[in-house]
């Protein structure tokens, strides 16, 4: 008896459908992990300039939109940790949104020190997204925006 080509095409997506699926399981569930992974690159990068650090958790394909919009892959951004001058950094205003595999981390900067050439930076608001792959999270993207005069005098930055 010859099975109709629809007919199989539907027992093989059905098939398929209900194949389990093996992605990492992430914990989307506490977004306590990628708040301290986060606090602790900025702190390695900026103030410690850690660079080793930061290539072990930031991803491959990591780009960054630095302020004043330069765009930089992983390793201009590593090399650039050598422009900062920073005793210390403060982190507020924090907030993730967790999704499967994917973390978007959002909060304020703030840098006691200065980046060559740019010289003392004020308060910044930051995105950072984070992948979790092979058990862990990793630093995918980051994007640093400086605040406005108008919104610091709001209170919204």
């Amino acid at each position: 008896m010859m099975i109709p080509t629809s007919l199989r095409a539907m027992a093989a997506t059905v098939l398929l459908a209900s194949a389990p699926v093996a992605f990492a399981e992430a914990p989307v569930h506490d977004s306590q992990p990628v708040l301290d992974l986060n606090r602790e690159m900025l702190q390695r990068l900026i103030v410690d300039r850690d660079v080793g650090f930061f290539r072990d958790n930031a991803h491959e394909r990591f780009l960054v939109v630095a302020p004043g919009g330069v765009v930089e892959d992983r390793e201009q951004a590593a090399h650039g940790a050598q422009s900062f001058d920073a005793k210390a950094v403060g982190i507020t205003d924090e907030r993730v949104s967790l999704a499967g595999d994917t973390a978007v981390g959002v909060g304020k900067l703030e840098i006691d020190g200065t980046m060559q050439p740019v010289g003392r930076l004020g308060p910044l608001r930051f995105m950072a997204v984070y992948v979790y792959e092979d058990g862990r999270w990793r630093l995918l993207g980051r994007a640093l925006t400086p605040c406005l005069p108008i919104a610091i005098e709001r209170g919204k930055c």
